[in-house]
C-alpha cells in the first residue's frame, strides 16, 4: 500500500512529535504546515501506533481538509480496523479532489472484495494499473488474487507476469506464478518457477514438496520422489510429503515401498480414508487381498460414502472367485453414486459372470443410458447379448453404437466379426472397409473375434490391401 513519508533526520522527527503530544495533551493544537503533518502522521503509521496516527490525520485533515494523502492514510486506517463504511467516505472525498488516484481505486478494490463484490474489485484495480504514475506490482498482485478467487486462472497468470516484470526478485510473485502454472497444467513453465524459489531458500519444505506434485503431473514421477525426499529431509514429520511419494511409488508400481510411506504418515496425523484406500489399492496390486480387502473396509468405516472403497472389497471378491459376495458392495456404491456409469458397467459384469441375464441387461442398459458414448461400453453390452444368444440383438447394439459415433474404428471391426459369424459376408466386407479406413492397426480385433477371418480370403485380401 502507500509508502508513508520517512524523514531522515530522526531527531528534528523527535522534536517534531514531542512538540506535536505536547499540543495534544494541553489541548492546545496550533496549525501544522502539510509536511509536518504528513512526518507526524507517517511516523505514526511506520510504528504501528494507528490510534494516534488516525488522531494525527483527523487533526491534519482539520488544517489540511484537500489533502488526499491524508485522507488515504485515513482510509487504511479504518480499513484496518475493519471500519469500511467510514474508510468508504474518505474516499469518495478523495475521489472528488484526485479522481485519478492510483492507491484510491486500489482502496476501493480492496473493499469490493472483502465485500464479495469481485467483478467492480477487478474494474478498481484495473483503474489503478491504468492511473499510477510509474509502474508498481501491488495493484497487479491484488488483480491476480482477485482473478484466482473467481478461479480465472490465465487471467491471474497474466496478472502475475506483469507483477514479475516489475520486480523479479519477489519470491511470493514467483510463487503465486507457478501455482497459476500447476492449475493450468503447464507444469513445466511451474518447475522453472520453483527452482528459482529453492534457489534463493534451499529450506523451503512447502517448495520442494510443489515441486514434487509439478514433477508428477508432468509424468516426471522419479524426479517428483527425489523432491518430496527433500522435503522429508528437511520436515521429517511432513506427512504430506511421505503421502505424495507414496503414491509417486505406487504410480511406478513400488507398491512395497508405497506401503512403507502411506504407513508413515499415521505417526504424524490421524489416519484419513483415502490413504486407507490407497493402501488398498497397492496391496490389491501385490494381490494380498486379505490386506487389501482390510484396508478398503477401513476407508469405508471412517467414510461410508466413499464409494470407491466399497468397489475395491468388491474387487478383492472378485479375484478370490467370490463373486456372489462382491455383488453387494457394487451395490452399496450405486447406492452412494446412482449416476456412476461404471459402477453399472461393472455390475453388469459382474452379474454377467454369475448368470444373472436380466440384472446384467438392466445394468448395462442403465450404464449406456448414463454414458452413452462410452465406446467400451458398447462393445461389451454387444459381447454379452452374444454370448447369452442374443446374436442379432448384439449386431443391432453395434449398428446404434455406430449411428453415434461414427469414427470409431472399433465398433466396425466388431460389427464386422459378428456378421462373419452368421456368415453374412458381403455385410462383414462392407463393415470392414471403413474400420480399416479409420484405424488400420485395430483390424486385430477382428481376428481376436474370429480367427478364422484369416481363412476368408476376401476379408484377409481387403485388410492386406490397407497395408
Amino acid at each position: 500500500m502507500t509508502e508513508e513519508p520517512s524523514n531522515n533526520n530522526p531527531k528534528q522527527v523527535k522534536s517534531q512529535i514531542e512538540r506535536f503530544e505536547h499540543m495534544v495533551a494541553d489541548d492546545d493544537i496550533q496549525f501544522i504546515d502539510i509536511d509536518d503533518m504528513e512526518v507526524i502522521a507517517g511516523y505514526y503509521m511506520d510504528t504501528f501506533r494507528y490510534t494516534r496516527a488516525l488522531n494525527a490525520i483527523n487533526i491534519g485533515i482539520s488544517m489540511h481538509p484537500f489533502s488526499s494523502t491524508l485522507l488515504l492514510w485515513k482510509a487504511q486506517v479504518l480499513l484496518s480496523d475493519g471500519k469500511t463504511d467510514e474508510a468508504i467516505e474518505s474516499l469518495i472525498q478523495i475521489e472528488v479532489l484526485e479522481p485519478t488516484n492510483s492507491e484510491m481505486y486500489l482502496l476501493k478494490g480492496i473493499i469490493n472484495s472483502r465485500k464479495k463484490y469481485h467483478q467492480d474489485a477487478i474494474e478498481c484495480y484495473k483503474m489503478a494499473i491504468i492511473n499510477q504514475e510509474s509502474p508498481m506490482d501491488e495493484p497487479y498482485l491484488a488483480l491476480a488474487e482477485e482473478y484466482k478467487l473467481l478461479e480465472d486462472f490465465n487471467s491471474a497468470k497474466e496478472c502475475l507476469e506483469k507483477a514479475y516484470e516489475i520486480d523479479e526478485d519477489n519470491l511470493d510473485t514467483i510463487q503465486d506464478l507457478a501455482y497459476c502454472y500447476d492449475h493450468l497444467g503447464n507444469f513445466k513453465k511451474s518447475i522453472l518457477l520453483y527452482h528459482l524459489i529453492l534457489d534463493e531458500e534451499p529450506y523451503s519444505f512447502v517448495n520442494w514438496f510443489n515441486l514434487g506434485l509439478s514433477y508428477f503431473n508432468s509424468e516426471e514421477v522419479k524426479k517428483s520422489i527425489d523432491a518430496f525426499d527433500f522435503a522429508i529431509v528437511i520436515k521429517d514429520d511432513f506427512a504430506g510429503a511421505y503421502y505424495s511419494k507414496a503414491c509417486s511409488l505406487a504410480y511406478l508400481q513400488k507398491h512395497e515401498e508405497a506401503i512403507e510411506n502411506y504407513l508413515e504418515t499415521f505417526k504424524y496425523e490421524t489416519p484419513e480414508p483415502i490413504t486407507y484406500y490407497a493402501l488398498g489399492e497397492s496391496y490389491e496390486q501385490l494381490d494380498d487381498l486379505k490386506n487389501a480387502f482390510s484396508y478398503y473396509k477401513k476407508c469405508t468405516d471412517l467414510d461410508p460414502f466413499f464409494s470407491d472403497a466399497w468397489i475395491g472389497m468388491s474387487a478383492t471378491f472378485d479375484e478370490s472367485n467370490k463373486d456372489i459376495n462382491g455383488v453387494e458392495f457394487i451395490l452399496k456404491a450405486i447406492e452412494i453414486e446412482p449416476d456412476n456409469s461404471e459402477y453399472w458397467h461393472l455390475y453388469a459384469e459382474v452379474n454377467s459372470k454369475l448368470n444373472q441375464f436380466n440384472k446384467a441387461l438392466n445394468a448395462f442398459r442403465q450404464a449406456l443410458k448414463l454414458d452413452p458414448n462410452n465406446g467400451n461400453l458398447w462393445i461389451h453390452y454387444a459381447n454379452f447379448l452374444s454370448e447369452n444368444d442374443k446374436h442379432r440383438e448384439a449386431i443391432i447394439v453395434l449398428h446404434k453404437a455406430i449411428e453415434l459415433e461414427p469414427e470409431n474404428a472399433s465398433f466396425y471391426y466388431v460389427l464386422a466379426a459378428f456378421l462373419l459369424l452368421d456368415d453374412c459376408i458381403q455385410e462383414a466386407l462392407y463393415y470392414l472397409k471403413p474400420g480399416l479406413s479409420l484405424d488400420y492397426k485395430l483390424h486385430y480385433l477382428l481376428y481376436q473375434y474370429i480367427p478364422t477371418a484369416k481363412n476368408i480370403t476376401v476379408a484377409r485380401n481387403m485388410i492386406d490391401s490397407y497395408l
